[in-house]
């Protein structure tokens, strides 16, 4: 159930982030199934209820959805034809359902633990339809066809999260060209082909069975809407929860390591909720900010805000790894093109040699061995910021150049100033050395 005061508030929670909803536009048929079937869109479809039987809906609220009894006791509520409710090549709709159990009807008309139940259909399988199926791992699947079993445009998906014993949001979309399935506000399925809906003209509409024997529903289903178009996204986001989604940043990683992401937007009353995923059924954490665990390559989180037990829709909280180069301590080799002009190499793996065959090795000055920025030890050099560095006697491929020079190399400074490498005058202006890690009146210029 969802009265009509019920659904002006949530239009208007979300009116200053999705201006453009329109819940009316296109509504051929509205149940909010409030202690009966009447049909709130104005089009005058209502339902004739055989047998189901007014239930609590998902706020909690009694007579305020309807209970199908299953295959026991099947249980119908048909509207009958009205042009209205004959579709050409577009559609949507939307419910909410409740799985009592998945015991049910298979396909051959036998009772099995995992069966199929009928949501909607327009009379029979050669029509328009949408159903669920029970699966061993304890979610359901969802299946829908605009115009019969066989069409190209079928569409299915195992509803991530699903299970007995709780409410879940489904919309089928469908576009002249494409069928979509969203739970709970998010998409989980789109299929491409050419969709119709010749089969269902003028047949009638049936909740919880087909129109005859086949398929009948285990469950409860309430605020049924049914368009004559296709519904957009953030109708559908606004449809599911009428919760603002938040704000949240991409954060940027130079290598492994931890981040930390911040959501706002989130109002008095409301909570943020992480994800591992788009899909994952429990939050891995629940407040403003989320520091990850040690990461070695990319991933999107995703974050929600939470109001009394529903959320927005998910939102994407990437973080950007950007990969470091192969370890240049191990057995790796420069490619040929940046060995064109290499004076000096200092890999720095537990000694201050150059690797580039010039022979400028270096002499260290009170440095200690330490990890590099994938934690591996004995791999890079600490300098302690006072009277540590790396001397490099002066030598012809080190003279000054004449043109242009290049630096490179991997720093992590504790502070906010420091020189990665500098020049300093020698014993006469004809004379240099290079010193990394220090600095001092005389230099001549200074990297990093």
């Amino acid at each position: 159930m969802r009265k009509l005061f019920t659904f002006m508030v949530f239009v208007l929670a979300a009116h200053f982030l999705l201006a453009q909803v329109n819940l009316m536009d296109g509504l051929v048929a509205w149940y909010p199934f409030d202690g009966n079937a009447n049909d709130l869109s104005g089009n005058g479809n209502n339902g004739i209820i055989n047998g189901a039987t007014p239930t609590t809906d998902r706020f909690g609220n009694a007579n305020s959805a309807y209970n199908f009894a299953g295959i026991a006791s099947p249980q119908t509520i048909m509207v009958p034809s009205a042009p209205s409710l004959n579709f050409n090549n577009q559609a949507s709709v939307s419910l909410w359902v409740y799985m009592n159990s998945y015991y049910g009807m298979n396909n051959v008309g036998a009772p099995v633990t995992l069966g199929t139940h009928i949501l909607w259909s327009k009379e029979n399988a050669t029509g328009f339809y949408g159903n669920v199926v029970g699966q061993s791992d304890g979610k359901f699947l969802v299946h829908t066809s605009p115009d019969g079993t066989g069409n190209p445009i079928e569409a299915e998906e195992v509803v991530p999260c699903s299970a007995t014993g709780q409410w879940v949001h489904l919309v089928f979309v469908y576009y002249p060209y494409e069928t979509r399935i969203y739970a709970n506000g998010v998409l989980i399925k789109r299929n491409y082909g050419v969709n119709n809906f010749i089969n269902s003209q003028n047949k009638n509409l049936w909740f919880g069975r087909h129109s005859f024997f086949w398929y009948p529903l285990n469950g409860k289903l309430d605020d049924i809407r049914i368009y004559n178009r296709p519904l957009n996204e953030d109708e559908i986001h606004v449809l599911y929860s009428g919760v603002n989604p938040p704000s949240v940043g991409t954060a940027y990683l130079c290598g492994p390591g931890v981040a930390t992401l911040t959501a706002s937007g989130a109002l008095s009353g409301q909570t943020y909720r992480w994800y591992e995923n788009d899909t994952a059924c429990s939050p891995i954490a629940i407040g403003p900010s989320y520091t990850t665990p040690f990461l070695s390559q990319s991933h999107t989180y995703y974050v929600t805000i939470e109001q009394n037990g529903l959320e927005s829709y998910r939102v994407p909280a990437p973080v950007n790894i950007s990969p470091l180069p192969a370890d240049i301590g191990q057995s790796w080799t420069l490619p040929n093109n940046l060995l064109d002009g290499l004076v000096a190499w200092y890999p720095l793996n537990g000694n201050t040699n150059d690797a580039s065959g010039n022979q400028n090795h270096g002499t260290p000055y009170n440095l200690l061995n330490g990890p590099n920025a994938m934690g591996e030890p004995n791999t890079a050099m600490y300098f302690n910021g006072t009277n540590a560095w790396i001397e490099i006697p002066n030598s012809p491929s080190l003279m000054s150049p004449t043109h242009a020079i290049t630096l490179a190399g991997w720093i992590k400074s504790e502070i906010d100033l420091a020189y990665f490498i500098c020049k300093i005058n020698g014993p006469s202006m004809n004379s240099y050395q290079y010193r990394a890690g220090i600095s001092t009146l005389n230099d001549t210029y200074y990297m990093g």
